[in-house]
């Protein structure tokens, strides 16, 4: 039987593999699934009113009234479905930190078998042949312009939170911050990840053991974070959809996504590229992490694989060459089961749709097994901060960390100063610039390469 047009491909799949799909409408249930169900902003009020009438218990409307959340029965999909001004019944999928930055994955469906623990590389923070490389030379590295400080553009870290306001790279600037995690009502972080990210997209000079750390950009007077992700590095697609319209609100021109989970579908049919490309139309962009699932081939995640996504992929130093971790396109999975779809979607965005699009230095090596491996140093505030450090202090406010996760506010920083500067006008003048500079079919490695500021900057 063909997926219903308004349920999502990749939860009508697992719906079919449950059998849902040909039960009677209505019958309540199986398996209690979180719902993202996107509607029509004007319907909103009688969306909800309907889904209350079924018994279920569906959110406020968020993202300018176009999605609410819900959990219902399985057996229930095919009903919510049907209702007047519902545009498409989405997975509310779980989204957490790429798993080299993170200690653990989380599995994306209720009625799959559990997925098996992905842990980061098991690393002493003693070793002494690690080699911890600060932002201030990745930013020579990319050719970043002394210069730095952001005059009149804003960036929003959406992660697992900022730091606090007495880190020396943020210290003296106003935080402007929310939580959206329900049950972690502080925005400042616990876990160590946001923090790391934001001072590495916009933090103020510091000396450290392993020298100067400084953001791509540094913010003039203003911080933006929104924490969308737990202290355990863990989300779903609602919470971060909330922190994206949220940092929108703030006036945030670049917002950097070191985050992802499981594509649903084709680039079309996910949540997160619809509100990319909502936000897109409005002049704010997205630089998002490709994901850590590296080395084959189709493995990026969303939101990464969204084509009006600035997508980013880790890039070794030491190897000139792209690290072994880092998820590589053409694209998602999902494209390489459904290859007709590809074909499709090629055909509509051509290499927009091929990711990454860049690279910046995001540590690890171009071969596991190869070592010293490398650690992009910054400011860090969490219960992981310290552990791959080198430090043997206890609260020490720095980290050194690898993944896409670590390339991807530099990235961000980056694109923003283009944008303070009035380098660039839109993220299509990046993409635009690093194509040609490239001179060649994009690589599904690569992208269109290291992203340089004289690139950018034209």
């Amino acid at each position: 039987m063909a997926c219903p047009p308004n349920i999502n491909p990749w939860l009508c799949e697992k719906l079919k593999q449950m059998g849902v799909i040909n039960d009677p409408p209505g019958s309540p249930s199986g398996p209690v699934l979180n719902l993202l169900i996107q509607i029509e902003p004007n319907a909103s009020n009688d969306v909800i009113a309907t889904l209350k009438k079924m018994g279920l218990s569906p959110s406020q409307p968020f993202f300018f009234n176009q999605f609410i959340e819900v959990s219902a029965p399985a057996t229930l999909v095919p009903a919510i479905a049907q209702v007047p001004g519902v545009v498409k019944v989405n997975y509310n999928m779980p989204v957490s930190i790429p798993s080299v930055s993170a200690s653990f994955t989380i599995p994306p469906f209720p009625v799959l078998p559990q997925a098996p623990m992905n842990p980061p590389p098991s690393v002493s923070p003693l070793a002494s042949n690690d080699k911890f490389i600060p932002t201030s030379v990745a930013r020579q590295v990319m050719g970043l312009p002394e210069d730095s400080t952001l005059r009149k553009t804003l960036i929003a870290v959406t992660d697992t939170g900022g730091p606090w306001p007495f880190h020396p790279q943020v210290q003296g600037l106003e935080e402007v911050a929310m939580s959206f995690v329900p049950f972690e009502p502080s925005p400042l972080d616990g876990h160590g990840h946001g923090s790391w990210c934001t001072t590495a997209a916009m933090g103020k000079e510091a000396n450290t053991t392993y020298g100067k750390v400084r953001g791509a950009s540094t913010a003039g007077n203003k911080v933006i974070f929104a924490k969308v992700l737990s202290n355990l590095g863990m989300g779903n697609t609602s919470w971060i959809i909330k922190g994206m319209e949220w940092a929108y609100l703030q006036g945030a021109k670049v917002i950097s996504m070191s985050l992802g989970g499981e594509p649903q579908g084709g680039v079309d049919d996910d949540p997160f590229c619809q509100v990319i490309n909502a936000l897109y139309k409005v002049g704010v962009y997205t630089v998002i992490a490709s994901g850590d699932s590296g080395p084959s081939l189709w493995t990026l995640d969303s939101p990464g694989f969204c084509p009006n996504a600035l997508t980013v992929g880790a890039y070794v130093i030491t190897d000139n060459d792209i690290s072994w971790f880092s998820s590589n396109g053409p694209s998602a999975n999902w494209y390489k089961e459904h290859p007709q779809q590809w074909n499709e979607d090629y055909a509509k965005y051509g290499d927009l749709i091929v990711k990454p699009d860049v690279v910046a230095p995001g540590g690890g090596r171009k071969q596991e097994n190869l070592k010293p491996w490398e650690y992009i140093y910054s400011g860090c505030m969490g219960y992981f901060c310290g552990t791959y450090s080198g430090s043997l202090m206890l609260g020490y406010p720095y980290e050194g960390l690898m993944g896409t996760s670590q390339a991807t506010p530099l990235v961000a920083g980056a694109v923003a100063l283009a944008f303070d500067r009035g380098k660039v006008r839109s993220i299509d003048d990046v993409k635009r610039r690093m194509r040609a500079a490239w001179g060649k079919e994009k690589d599904p490695r690569w992208g269109w390469g290291l992203l340089k500021w004289q690139v950018i900057a034209g």
